[in-house]
Order: C-alpha cells, then sequence, then structure tokens
C-alpha cells in the first residue's frame, strides 16, 4: 500500500502546488502552502514556557542549566572540549 501510495506522490505535490497557486479561494491557498511547507520542512514544535524562580534553578542540574542558557542558539549544552 506505502509502494503505491509513493506512486502518485509527485501527481499529489503538484496538485498541491497547484491549489496553492491557483486555489479557488484564500483558505484553500494557505492549506496547501502549509502541507508543503511541513512536508518539506517538518512542523514547529509548540514552544513551552516554564516560569523560573530560584527555587526551581537552584534544583536543575548543570546539564539542564546549560540546555537553557544554550536553547536559541544552537549549543548542545557541551562546553568542555
Amino acid at each position: 500500500m506505502t509502494e503505491l501510495a509513493r506512486r502518485y506522490g509527485p501527481e499529489a505535490i503538484n496538485l498541491l502546488v497547484e491549489k496553492m497557486r491557483h486555489g479557488e479561494d484564500d483558505r484553500v491557498q494557505v492549506m496547501a502552502a502549509k502541507i508543503l511547507l511541513d512536508r518539506g520542512y517538518g512542523t514547529v514544535a509548540p514552544q513551552t514556557e516554564m516560569p523560573l524562580t530560584l527555587e526551581s534553578v537552584v534544583e536543575l542540574s548543570r546539564d539542564e542549566l546549560m540546555q537553557i542558557a544554550n536553547s536559541g542558539r544552537g549549543g548542545d549544552g557541551d562546553t568542555e572540549a
């Protein structure tokens, strides 16, 4: 079944591109664009904010603190050579 579905992949992508460019209304165009972006780049993980208090920070390990410090900067938290 997967192989059969994959045979129609290029045709399905072409249809999505067509709908994105020339869809009946804006909602169709936006949905087609979203589907293409999600398939091409993946969906964005929801961001969750964790309120930090002095008590919660004291309980975190060094590794957890480094992860927080490096989040958003592309770092992996490993600062040792």
